[in-house]
């Protein structure tokens, strides 16, 4: 879960990042851009620690590669939804429910998931 949390403060942070340069939603004046960049190096310093932290209570696992690949692409996804619907000035509502894209990071939801393909490719064998 701190990876997929990770993932989805550094996609938020790049995102960001790029709007304050590129957007004028964002960066309407001097003090909008100084404001989007702290925004964003404050969400990348956290993404970055998230990160560490959730390498380090991995211990040994953290070598295995393919624990990584479910929640890196639901951080990515629900990052990109996220910050593009902070970006456009969504409310807290339809901020938050993105968010729940995370809970496919959690181990119990992946097992399930991966439970139920194991099933349905079993039936269609037979």
């Amino acid at each position: 879960m701190l990876v997929a949390l990770a993932t989805t403060a550094l996609t938020m942070a790049v995102l960001i990042l790029v709007a304050a340069f590129a957007g004028e939603n964002v960066a309407g004046d001097e003090a909008g851009r100084f404001w989007a960049l702290l925004f964003a190096a404050g969400l990348g310093m956290s993404g970055l620690f998230l990160a560490m932290l959730g390498l380090v209570l991995l211990g040994d696992g953290a070598r295995e590669r393919g624990r990584y690949l479910v929640p890196v692409a639901t951080g990515v996804a629900t990052g990109v939804i996220v910050g593009a619907l902070v970006l456009d000035g969504a409310g807290r509502g339809s901020v938050l429910a993105p968010l729940l894209l995370l809970l496919l990071a959690t181990p119990p939801v992946r097992e399930g998931l991966t439970w139920l393909l194991r099933r349905s490719r079993g039936g269609q064998g037979r």
